[in-house]
């Protein structure tokens, strides 16, 4: 089980680094590759809300803290399927402001291949 926690907290840091690069360079479409094939299909306004995102985070990126990253996983397991999800928080400190980034994602997923990658995503200041 330690394994398979590990590999989602590996997972979760990984994409945190895809996330943290598309925020740099302030590049939509790489932002968007993360997010799963349902969350694409249940966001009318996914490319807005990116754009939107890259507005919120104000400042030059001086630090973030990816302790969290994957801290909340969990898998289902029936008839030999299996899914795993990581919530991960992330604080990001800008020369502006501090935020943290929430974000949902699903590494594997057996039962529906389409909700592979990250579901859900937002953002709050918290300075």
């Amino acid at each position: 089980m330690e394994n398979r926690v590990d590999d989602t907290k590996t997972a979760a840091l990984a994409t945190f680094e895809k996330i943290y690069a598309a925020i740099q360079t302030q590049d939509a479409a790489a932002m968007e590759a993360l997010f799963s094939e349902k969350a694409h299909k249940e966001s009318s306004d996914l490319k807005e809300q990116v754009l939107h995102l890259f507005k919120f985070i104000q400042g030059e990126i001086l630090h973030c803290d990816t302790q969290s990253a994957g801290k909340n996983t969990g898998f289902t397991k029936s008839d030999g399927k299996r899914q795993t999800h990581a919530r991960s928080t992330y604080e990001i400190e800008t020369s502006a402001d501090t935020y943290e980034l929430f974000v949902l994602e699903y590494p594997q997923d057996e039962f529906d291949p389409e909700n592979i990658g990250v579901y859900s995503m937002y953002c709050i200041k918290i300075a």
